[in-house]
């Protein structure tokens, strides 16, 4: 990427500020050869606020601001998951963040410490990353390291951080997605003592697809477990280590956490290790509400826990939902999952679905069952979308499926 100079760049930013609510493709004609700048770097940049607005707020109010391309910025952490990442970590002198990109992350965590080092492989973020963070947060002291960040860590003393945060890259060499640690870069796994020996806290951001316990088997000292929902999507797995000498003491258990974030609020669901191990309860009769656990506590697999908490039972070994009574709901209050109130049973698909359901809009959900949702769709010509839901689950005594519709308490 070619800089452009101040004179040009400050062109540039009033060009993006004047049309930044326009249609970049007819920018793109409208001013073909009239203007005396990188048309279609202005054009990106207007782009990538329209697309960053709802996601990067504070950023797309700063008109000094510039944003890489589009696919760096979909990668990036948003505001809301890059403070909650801010509020796990204790304040310190010194903080790193190893594989800082756009920086996003890097900028929500700065908040807790004066000095900041910037460490990034690509050219082009970097340079971004220069320009960008003097204007967002001038009042710290930052460090730009380019290249190797493992290197390095290598010629610093030990403890030199307070913090270091690490997003390891899941790209293979063909450019692939990858996601066990291993396969990421840097691999944390291996370069663990390492990352131990520089940092008195370790704040890791990790592939919503690895599985926690192989993570617990290459990384035993974990301390804590995070996984982010939005709207009900899991976003992040984050895991967290605390040296003994920062602070009081780790923990003797690990602590799991499920977090669903909601604008300036949390639904957060937690469980100790050993919690976490057990078999939830189950039950024979069902009630009429069936509860599926959020996203974050169903990658949790916490489901002993869940059960434990809102003395609901589930109904089956293998089927994550739970039988409520209404007298069960408000145990519910302030965990993540749904709620739903069940209509019907329906014994005969063939016969009753099309009745139902005459315009073929329901949304359904397979669990432990023979047909996945997508087999029912497209068994029975059905398609998501309305108020109505289909739940077809294996109980203990056998098979079943369910006309339901979300409860008012906690509605999408």
């Amino acid at each position: 990427m070619q800089f452009p100079d101040a004179e040009t760049l400050a062109a540039i930013q009033k060009f993006v500020q004047e049309h930044q609510n326009e249609v970049p493709a007819q920018l793109l004609l409208r001013y073909h050869g009239k203007v005396p700048f990188d048309l279609p770097f202005a054009v990106q940049q207007i782009q990538a606020r329209q697309k960053a607005r709802q996601k990067l707020p504070s950023w797309c109010t700063h008109p000094d601001i510039l944003f890489p391309p589009n696919l760096s910025l979909e990668q990036a952490s948003s505001e809301e998951t890059a403070f909650f990442k801010r509020s796990l970590v204790t304040e310190g002198a010194r903080m790193a963040d190893l594989t800082a990109g756009l920086g996003v992350d890097f900028w929500a965590l700065t908040a807790k410490f004066q000095d900041a080092h910037y460490c990034e492989q690509n050219p082009t973020l970097l340079q971004l990353a220069k320009h960008n963070f003097p204007h967002l947060i001038p009042e710290k002291a930052l460090h730009f390291h380019a290249g190797d960040s493992l290197a390095h860590l290598n010629t610093l003393p030990d403890k030199h951080f307070d913090l270091i945060f690490v997003d390891p890259a899941r790209r293979g060499s063909q450019a692939e997605k990858v996601f066990r640690l291993e396969e990421c870069s840097p691999d944390v796994a291996s370069h663990w003592p390492l990352l131990r020996q520089k940092s008195k806290q370790l704040l890791l951001k990790l592939s919503p697809m690895l599985d926690i316990q192989q993570l617990l088997r290459q990384l035993p000292e974990l301390q804590k477990i995070f996984v982010i929902s939005v709207k009900n999507e899991v976003k992040e797995l984050l895991a967290y280590f605390s040296d003994s000498t920062h602070g009081s003491a780790p923990p003797s258990d690990l602590l799991l956490e499920a977090v669903e974030l909601q604008g300036q609020q949390a639904l957060r669901f937690q469980c100790s290790e050993a919690e976490w191990k057990q078999e939830a309860a189950l039950t024979e009769n069902i009630g009429p509400y069936l509860v599926l656990p959020g996203a974050g506590i169903m990658k949790l697999g916490a489901f002993a826990a869940f059960s434990r908490k809102t003395g609901l039972k589930k109904l089956h070994g293998n089927t994550h939902l739970f039988s409520a009574e209404a007298s069960d709901l408000k145990s519910l209050e302030g965990i993540p999952c749904r709620i739903f109130a069940l209509q019907s049973e329906i014994l005969q698909p063939k016969k009753e679905l099309k009745r139902m359901f005459p315009s073929g809009k329901v949304n359904i959900i397979a669990k432990n069952h023979p047909l996945t949702a997508a087999g029912w769709k497209e068994k029975f010509k059905l398609k998501d979308g309305g108020e109505e839901y289909l739940i077809a689950a294996k109980t203990l005594h056998g098979d079943r499926l369910w006309h339901a519709r979300l409860h008012p308490k906690n509605a999408d």
